[in-house]
């Protein structure tokens, strides 16, 4: 058995939207922070098939179904039982997909000796979920082209900030983030704009950061979060 921790990430300077395609890459770049008291702990061991547990519940899950095929494609993977757990509500917009995939690919590469660098972890784990890249990093992490494997900004300790998250709902979101994605980028007319907006906002949180100008990182990550909101409202159905 192998076991890995991975910890959620909150985007700053979100992403929303994906390039049409099969690798997972996000429309434009994102800044985020890792949280250290959250967390995905995930056990995996060599079984006769491949079974998926997601807090003591057996599941079907389509997102690492089509992770491992496309994992085994390129290495010797053995059936898998994994088993995964969070200590915070799951799939209710807390970014659980961003940790477990993390997680997975974390405990798969040390499970199955693939030999893995950092970055191809980073890659990997972004192709099951795009901002599951940032979550190979602790502390302020961003994400952008050309790689598009998560890069460490400013290491946990050197800007200690606290976040407080208050959970009002459990339950789980009525639209995946993968499906309002698609939805919005096919549908919202302010989605060009977006895209555009987000590129600037990207450059100015990354100054702001190495910088620890805290009042200029929370305008810049408040607009950003008010203008993602605006394309989901403007998309249809919003």
């Amino acid at each position: 058995m192998t076991t890995a921790i991975a910890h959620p990430n909150i985007a700053l300077v979100k992403y929303w939207g994906k390039v049409p395609g099969a690798d997972n890459i996000p429309a434009s770049p994102s800044l985020s922070i890792t949280l250290d008291t959250l967390r995905t702990h995930t056990r995996i061991e060599t079984s006769n098939e491949d079974l998926v547990i997601i807090n003591g519940k057996p599941v079907d899950d389509p997102k690492i179904s089509k992770f491992l095929m496309r994992l085994r494609q390129v290495h010797t993977i053995p059936p898998l039982t994994i088993d995964t757990d969070n200590n915070f509500p799951t799939g209710a917009g807390l970014a659980s997909s961003a940790s477990g995939f993390a997680a997975l690919i974390t405990a798969i590469n040390s499970h199955c000796q693939l030999g893995l660098s950092h970055e191809d972890c980073s890659t990997w784990a972004r192709r099951g979920s795009g901002s599951a890249a940032r979550s190979l990093c602790g502390g302020f992490s961003t994400l952008t082209e050309p790689l598009w494997h998560a890069q460490t900004l400013l290491d946990p300790g050197m800007w200690p900030l606290h976040v407080v998250i208050a959970i009002t709902d459990t339950s789980v979101k009525s639209v995946s983030s993968t499906a309002g994605m698609e939805r919005s980028r096919l549908t919202s007319p302010f989605y060009d704009a977006w895209l555009a907006s987000t590129r600037i906002a990207y450059e100015r949180a990354r100054t702001a950061v190495l910088a620890r100008d805290f009042n200029g990182l929370a305008t810049i990550a408040e607009a950003s979060a008010l203008n993602m909101h605006a394309v989901m409202l403007s998309s249809q159905p919003p």
